[in-house]
């Protein structure tokens, strides 16, 4: 009997080894300089997307909101928000067409937290329904020691029994709030030379957003080609600037607003998946520049 029970635990040992994901397996994100959410609650809600965002200021003494929270009783702090988008006519690289589904709740959800304890890489995974395309959606989210940024991977799996055209994701806040400050200076730009560069025209692709305070700001960056920020006003049921073409906005305003990050992903085949990089970070104003140069060196 005691040789079953030993080769029982061995086995059921072995299992949990092999089965990363878990339910149950959430965790706060938090390294003491930025972090998701409030206090040690854990990270990531039922969509997969990050509570609220803070980051720790030197200067107050005190971690300063990065988004906006709807007044109570009780406070409704605003996570980051995201939006899938399928079918309907993808001739034009950004559109709105076929059937959109913002914040979509995932089933099955379960996480990874086997690389992660305080630091390091926790995943979380879940089935969604947009429209008739059913997708496997895996945030991978990686933080580091002493890091002012979380890098985030993204992807997408056809889990459905037909073929997936017009894919898109946007990703973003419907209403920011950055440090103490309602209406901070939103800017498109580009990494150039290690350096965020303002565009110089509104058709220019951004693959970063600089919003700024006097205090402090984010940096909102991907690597990937395919990626486009926009920003707009704020509305507390929607994210204004997912309906705005990257390419129609203001290359810098100083708004209570909203912001998004637009990639429009590969049509997906039955079991094909595609997948892509993005980079949220804060700082003090001051050490905004030595932030683009550390994501520069985390993206090598």
């Amino acid at each position: 009997m005691k040789k079953n029970i030993f080769f029982l635990c061995l086995f059921l040992n072995s299992l949990y080894a092999f089965c990363q994901y878990i339910p149950g397996g959430n965790s706060p994100i938090n390294n003491g300089n930025i972090r998701f959410g409030l206090d040690s609650q854990n990270s990531i809600n039922d969509s997969g997307n990050l509570l609220q965002p803070f980051y720790y200021s030197d200067l107050f003494r005190d971690w300063m909101q990065l988004t906006y929270s709807e007044p109570g009783p009780p406070i409704k702090p605003y996570p980051l928000d995201s939006k899938f988008g399928v079918e309907g006519d993808g001739t034009s690289n950004w559109n709105t067409n076929g059937t959109l589904a913002p914040n979509p709740i995932m089933a099955n959800q379960v996480f990874d937290p086997s690389g992660f304890n305080i630091t390091g890489i926790i995943k979380v995974k879940g089935d969604i329904t947009v429209g008739t395309a059913q997708l496997e959606v895996i945030n991978s989210y990686s933080i580091g020691l002493g890091d002012n940024f979380v890098k985030i991977t993204t992807t997408a799996k056809n889990i459905g029994d037909a073929a997936i055209t017009n894919l898109r994701y946007w990703v973003g806040s419907k209403d920011d709030y950055v440090g103490g400050t309602d209406r901070p200076t939103i800017v498109r730009g580009n990494f150039v030379d290690g350096a965020f560069q303002a565009l110089t025209s509104l058709t220019q692709r951004a693959s970063a957003l600089r919003i700024t305070t006097p205090d402090e700001g984010i940096i909102f960056y991907t690597p990937s080609n395919r990626g486009n920020n926009s920003h707009a006003g704020y509305n507390s049921d929607s994210n204004p600037s997912e309906s705005l073409d990257p390419d129609t906005a203001k290359i810098s305003n100083t708004i209570d607003g909203s912001y998004s990050m637009y990639v429009r992903m590969n049509d997906l085949a039955i079991n094909e998946s595609d997948s892509f990089t993005w980079y949220y970070a804060a700082a003090a104003v001051d050490e905004l520049d030595e932030l683009v140069s550390d994501i520069l060196d985390a993206v090598q």
